[in-house]
């Protein structure tokens, strides 16, 4: 009798969709990060209200009713594979020290984030348009230079280690 998994890792799950409809998604959702953080630039009432109101409620959302699907249309993702995909990636291997720091460079930077988030990051779009805008281009500079494998954006956030418990054999 064949064996049925019950929460299969992504790379033994059939694709559902052609690899154009996903690039197609890729770009809508770059191009709507990057409308978010251009309202938060100009019209930080409104870009806050979209962020912190809509968007943030709906990621952890997402996460939970369409698992996987974040995993695919991710900005920060895209722009880490872009150099790989496009050719021009140095591909170097990211130090032991940061390989070992990550974890937690991702934990403080949570900390300092929930810390601020009530006196400055609900009031202030320009300091949030400025560290989402900057996450993207940290994403895209990790893949210009880095490995596939080290340059993941999910090795310098909290997602690393809920992607090591899914991908974990059972």
């Amino acid at each position: 009798m064949m064996e049925i998994e019950a929460f299969p890792n992504y790379t033994q799950l059939k694709p559902r969709l052609p690899a154009l409809v996903w690039w197609i998604f890729r770009g809508l959702t770059l191009l709507l990060t990057l409308f978010v953080i251009y309202l938060l630039f100009v019209r930080p009432d409104t870009g806050l209200v979209v962020f912190w109101k809509i968007l943030i409620p709906l990621l952890p959302l997402s996460f939970a009713v369409i698992p996987g699907v974040w995993r695919n249309i991710c900005p920060m993702a895209l722009l880490n594979q872009l150099p790989r995909t496009l050719g021009f990636s140095r591909a170097n291997t990211l130090s032991d020290f940061l390989r070992k720091a990550a974890l937690y460079i991702s934990v403080i930077s949570f900390i300092v984030f929930v810390f601020f988030r009530h006196p400055v990051l609900n009031h202030d779009g320009f300091i949030v348009g400025l560290i989402l805008l900057l996450a993207l281009v940290l994403a895209f500079v990790g893949g210009v230079f880095l490995r596939d494998e080290v340059a993941g954006v999910a090795r310098f956030v909290l997602l690393l280690l809920c992607k090591k418990l899914t991908d974990m054999p059972r």
